[in-house]
C-alpha cells in the first residue's frame, strides 16, 4: 500500500436502523453517514456496550460515537496496512492486526491500552479477536505467518499456539463461550506429477 496515493473513492461508515420502524420498511433508514478514512475500510465492529464503533483502514484504527458518528480516538499503525481489529468486551484494550515487511511480509498484532492510547505488546498474527471474557487475545496468519497464538491480556504471556504447517490462516473467531476457536485456512498441497504413459515400457 502506497502512503502517497489517496483513494478517489470515499471510505464511508454508514449506520442503519434495524429495530422498530426500521424493520417495517423495505429499506432500513440511514441514521448517519461519515467519511471515515482515506483508504478502504478492512474492519468495522461495535464495542460490547454498543456505544462505540471501531473501524480499521490503511494505517490507522479509529473509534466513533455510535449515537452520531462523532470521532473519538485514533490509533496509528506503522506497518504496511491494517487488516483487522477487535476491542475487548470492557473497552479497555484494542488489538490491531497488520502486515509488516522485513525480509518477507509477516502478520503482526499490536495490543493497545485504549484509555492511555499506548501499545502494551506486539505479537505475531494479523487476524485478531478477543475471547468473550476479554482475558485472552488470539492472533494469527498474515504473509508468511502460518500460526495462531493465544496471549493473556494485558500481561502478554503466551498460553498456547497452533502451527498450520503449509497452509495460510485467513481469519479466526471465538465461540460465544470461549471454549472453541475457529480458523479459516488455505491449505497448500504439493502438485501431483502425472506419469507419461507414452514412456512406459
Amino acid at each position: 500500500m502506497n502512503r502517497n496515493l489517496h483513494s478517489i473513492c470515499r471510505q464511508v461508515l454508514l449506520l442503519l436502523l434495524l429495530t422498530g420502524s426500521g424493520l417495517a420498511q423495505d429499506t432500513p433508514p440511514v441514521i448517519w453517514t461519515i467519511q471515515a478514512h482515506d483508504y478502504p475500510i478492512e474492519s468495522v465492529s461495535f464495542t460490547a456496550d454498543g456505544q462505540t464503533i471501531l473501524s480499521a483502514a490503511g494505517y490507522e484504527c479509529r473509534s466513533w460515537q455510535a449515537l452520531d458518528g462523532a470521532p473519538l480516538q485514533t490509533f496509528p499503525n506503522n506497518g504496511e496496512g491494517v487488516l483487522s481489529a477487535d476491542i475487548s468486551p470492557d473497552g479497555q484494550h484494542l488489538a490491531v492486526g497488520y502486515i509488516f515487511t522485513d525480509y518477507a511480509p509477516w502478520g503482526m498484532m499490536d495490543l493497545w491500552d485504549v484509555p492511555s492510547e499506548t501499545v502494551l505488546d506486539t505479537h505475531g498474527g494479523c487476524y485478531v479477536e478477543f475471547s468473550p471474557n476479554g482475558e485472552i487475545v488470539a492472533s494469527g496468519g498474515g504473509g508468511v505467518n502460518r500460526s495462531v497464538a493465544l496471549h493473556e491480556v494485558p500481561g502478554g504471556v503466551q498460553i498456547a499456539s497452533y502451527d498450520n504447517g503449509p497452509g495460510y490462516i485467513t481469519d479466526l473467531a471465538y465461540s460465544p463461550d470461549g471454549n472453541l476457536l475457529a480458523l479459516s485456512l488455505i491449505h497448500i498441497s504439493e502438485p501431483t506429477r502425472r506419469r507419461d504413459s507414452s514412456r512406459m515400457p
